[in-house]
């Protein structure tokens, strides 16, 4: 059997983490971390990113302030009992944190940071509703719109997800209430979405005529097909 040593153990380390060589070791997700020898605010920002909940405790215990930039690493990386920890202890945080939480589909998070009341701006939340539906997360996009209850979704998360797509986003907008104007299946068809194409096509919507002879000729073989099936 191969001696596990410092050394070998060492090479699962993100690299981040290579040669802060403490007095134990921290087991996470199967990976072996080497604790900081220094508590400083850049190490902090490290156990934050890399969800070391227990060395966010003890550089906090030993007197490193967290900035925001903490929170976010957090945040980004949806380490959710680290992100609780550091709002339980008042941690400074910035507006954008719940957009940040959206655009990286971090569900568990945003529903917390919605618990916490961390973003009561509605333009703020209106931010994180149009990330989450660029990236085509519905659920958070859903959990958004219940959460501030939004009578006008507005169209750019619409147009986001048109951009993008994601077909299920445009039903839940579309069940929202959100009006699908002629530039919109304009988009479908210009980035080949040909599933969200056909949803506007079959509940009536059409391209403006003009758009229609400016573009007809650059539109792929299906999406050209399906335009002339419904008489465009």
């Amino acid at each position: 059997m191969t001696e596990v040593t410092l050394e070998t153990l060492e090479l699962k380390v993100p690299k981040d983490l290579v040669g802060l060589v403490g007095s134990y070791l921290i087991m996470k997700d199967e990976i072996i971390f080497d604790p900081f020898e220094e508590s400083t605010l850049n190490n902090l920002k490290l156990a934050a990113e890399y969800g070391l909940l227990t060395e966010v405790k003890r550089m906090i215990d030993k007197g490193v302030k967290p900035e925001i930039e903490v929170i976010e690493e957090a945040v980004k990386a949806g380490h959710y009992d680290v992100v609780k920890y550091l709002l339980d202890g008042k941690a400074p945080v910035g507006r954008d944190l719940l957009n940040t939480a959206s655009w990286k589909g971090r569900y568990n998070v945003v529903e917390l940071l919605l618990d916490r009341k961390v973003t009561t701006d509605r333009a703020y939340a209106h931010f994180a509703i149009e990330s989450a539906a660029f990236k085509g997360y519905r659920d958070i996009v859903e959990l958004l719109m219940d959460h501030f209850e939004f009578d006008d979704p507005e169209e750019k998360a619409m147009n986001n997800a048109i951009e993008n797509g994601h077909l299920s986003v445009v039903n839940l907008l579309i069940e929202r209430g959100i009006k699908i104007y002629p530039y919109m299946v304009t988009s479908a068809a210009i980035n080949n979405h040909l599933d969200v194409l056909k949803l506007f096509l079959e509940a009536g919507n059409r391209m403006d005529k003009d758009a229609l002879r400016h573009w007809i000729n650059n539109f792929n073989p299906r999406i050209r097909k399906t335009l002339e099936r419904y008489k465009s």
